[in-house]
């Protein structure tokens, strides 16, 4: 085939499948010049020109002008420890032209330039036309990647329906490493093993060749081997956009989405608004006899969704996600943006749900740390902490314990907010307080706060115990203040003590009680494991 023909047969497809004949012609006419240099066999360089038009080929050779002196560095690998090195590239005179040796050629040249001398031409014979059509076959494929990723980057984010076309099989364990969709325009979309939803027992949906599948775009990525369009049928983006499509007000975002939280496979929480109050956001959503939420869920391997509505209030929102439980009371701590949820006893197994899972997800959903505790668990904590509470201000503040009870029912649980208060406020609180006592009650807290700060000690002398260690199950105020002493301050700080080093600090107690109160310091530290556990399942 000569030149000419390679022409022709580049134009005719060029024009076909919509690619450059210039980067065509470029490509080949590389690929020769390489093949030049392997027929020469030398380190040598050459450029091959076709003269398409005529049928004519010119080779030169090249010379690159440098300052041996200053060679440029390249990426080495040291072969002992696998580290990247940069070592100097060696002078070389079959590509290598010194200053001196340039000028000699032509006075114009400088460094960084290259010089070409006319070379012989390397007849290739049929190599022509091999590498033609190797090449022309690279660009067609790069130009259909090109294609596919124009059309479907834009859809990013979106649901795409394909169908199994073929699977990449794991070569040791024989599992299903990848699932390969066919998908409209010539495209392939790829889903890894971990996108594919659990159904138990560490196994994922089974898909079988010919299944019509729903997939989530979550990228576009164009590569030498092809495009990759990477799908998810865990991604949360996959429940909003099923919603989208199976119900109308959500796609004309009458009702909007506000917050998604799943665990693939098992259940999934759903927060909806809408701004139309003549429409039910969630009766929509859930639609007659639970069709739409119906249809949803069969999409999905039979993932239970629960849909609520949203609210600005964090305790509502908290209420609303944690539903069907029923929670009796909601503790709030601004500072560590956690909740504890009181529930009754029987109540516990469906606020938690399997594996944690209900209160997780609420946990993720709402953005707040909730913890469920039962209603009877919840009394101690408050009579424990009452106690150290009335104990703490009888002798730090130096009133009656009655005086002490009033303000801990009125809501002051530590000296902070007793300092914080009007002296007005504390003779609300207690009736057995006149304004001047109740401004001497908060200027000395004031005092005793400002000392801690100063000294990192209370009053009587000891480190501060926090209030996780105060109020923790089994734990008394003697044996708190006495831990706060020895530098035990926090539940963690507890449960990093063995046996032995508790009783060391207190002999008063057995090793009964030391070894109870280790591993109630040491809960949550399982609760955080089992919950982590459970997610990754």
């Amino acid at each position: 085939m000569g030149f000419k023909e390679v022409k022709s047969a580049v134009e005719s497809i060029a024009n076909e499948k919509g690619i450059q004949e210039n980067v065509v012609f470029d490509a080949i006419e590389s690929a020769l010049s390489v093949a030049t240099k392997r027929r020469h066999g030398t380190e040598k360089e050459f450029r091959v020109a076709i003269d398409w038009e005529n049928d004519e080929q010119s080779t030169y050779r090249i010379w690159h002008v440098v300052d041996p002196a200053d060679m440029p560095f390249y990426q080495a690998e040291d072969q002992a420890n696998g580290e990247e090195l940069e070592e100097r590239i060696a002078f070389n005179p079959e590509v290598h032209l010194t200053v001196e040796q340039a000028k000699e050629r032509n006075p114009a040249l400088e460094i960084g330039q290259t010089w070409e001398e006319p070379h012989e031409n390397v007849n290739m014979g049929r190599i022509v036309a091999q590498i033609s059509k190797q090449v022309i076959n690279q660009e067609v494929r790069r130009a259909e990647r090109e294609r596919i990723v124009a059309e479907y980057r834009p859809r990013i984010g979106e649901l795409v329906t394909g169908k199994v076309s073929r699977f990449l099989i794991h070569n040791k364990t024989k599992e299903t490493r990848s699932v390969i969709l066919e998908l409209p325009q010539l495209a392939e979309g790829r889903l890894e093993r971990e996108n594919l939803i659990p159904i138990g027992d560490g196994k994922r949906e089974i898909l079988h060749k010919e299944d019509q599948v729903k997939a989530y775009l979550v990228d576009v990525s164009a590569e030498d081997r092809g495009q990759n369009l990477m799908l998810s049928r865990t991604h949360d983006g996959m429940l909003i956009e099923l919603f989208k499509r199976e119900i109308p007000e959500v796609h004309e975002d009458v009702i909007k989405i506000r917050g998604v939280a799943r665990s693939p496979g098992r259940r999934a929480k759903v927060a909806v608004s809408t701004n139309d109050q003549r429409i039910d956001a969630v009766g929509s959503c859930v639609g007659i006899k639970g069709s739409r939420i119906q249809s949803i869920s069969s999409e999905i391997c039979g993932e239970k969704i629960d849909v609520f509505l949203w609210s600005e209030d964090p305790a509502e929102l908290v209420l609303n996600a944690m539903a069907p439980a029923q929670i009796q009371r909601i503790e709030i701590d601004e500072e560590t943006h956690s909740m504890d949820l009181v529930v009754e006893e029987h109540q516990s197994g469906s606020a938690i749900g399997e594996h944690g899972m209900n209160v997780r997800l609420a946990s993720e959903l709402t953005g707040w740390t909730l913890k469920v505790i039962s209603r009877e668990k919840y009394e101690e904590k408050i009579a424990r902490q009452e106690n150290y509470t009335v104990n703490r201000f009888v002798s730090a503040l130096e009133i009656e314990n009655k005086t002490a009870k009033d303000l801990f029912d009125a809501g002051y649980v530590n000296l902070e907010q007793v300092s914080e208060a009007t002296a007005e406020d504390l003779t609300i609180a207690s009736k057995t307080l006149d304004a001047d006592g109740a401004q001497a009650i908060v200027d000395r807290a004031g005092d005793i706060l400002l000392d801690e700060v100063l000294t990192g000690e209370t009053r009587e002398g000891t480190a501060v115990p926090a209030d996780d260690l105060r109020y923790m199950a089994g734990m008394d105020d003697v044996l708190a203040s006495q831990l706060a002493a020895n530098g035990v301050v926090t539940m963690d700080d507890l449960a990093e003590l063995s046996i032995d080093e508790l009783l060391d600090i207190d002999e008063s107690i057995d090793e009964k009680r030391a070894g109870d109160l280790i591993v109630t310091a040491r809960k949550p530290w399982f609760e955080e494991f089992e919950e982590e556990e459970a997610s990754n399942a």
